[in-house]
């Protein structure tokens, strides 16, 4: 299920059939798919390309921006696990002291609520990404 939130996009993007939007489309693939195969730590500076990833067609626009407003969220949802797990990792320790056991449970405790709220922001976006896949698809099978 990792990076699931990429594939609709990619997918969809593949069928586009005029040549400006293929373009895009192809040049969004290859962002993501650059993305898909990096570790953690590099998807930001990934998707920040693919952010910025100049796009002419209003609904490949749209998609790109709607699904990366479910993606950027997801992310930071994972690097929040991420570092928490390192700080329980911490407070685990056999020579931890009480209060760095305390601290390191309060910080956890912080990074896990921050990331619950990421993925709650990812999860609201869903329908707006799913709806303007949606529209593409409709307007690239018309074309």
């Amino acid at each position: 299920m990792k990076n699931a939130w990429l594939a609709p996009l990619l997918s969809l993007l593949l069928v586009s059939c005029t040549s400006t939007v293929r373009v895009e489309a192809e040049r969004a693939i290859a962002a993501g798919e650059r993305v898909r195969k990096l570790s953690i730590e590099d998807q930001r500076a990934a998707l920040g390309a693919l952010q910025s990833l100049a796009c002419d067609d209003r609904d490949v626009c749209h998609v790109r921006d709607a699904c990366l407003r479910v993606a950027l969220p997801t992310l930071a949802a994972l690097e929040h696990r991420r570092d928490a797990l390192a700080f329980m990792e911490v407070g685990n320790a056999a020579d931890a002291s009480a209060e760095t056991v305390e601290a390191s449970k309060a910080r956890a405790g912080a990074l896990l609520d921050a990331a619950h709220a990421a993925l709650e922001q990812g999860k609201s976006a869903v329908p707006e990404c799913d709806g303007a896949l949606a529209v593409l698809e409709r307007s690239v099978k018309g074309k």
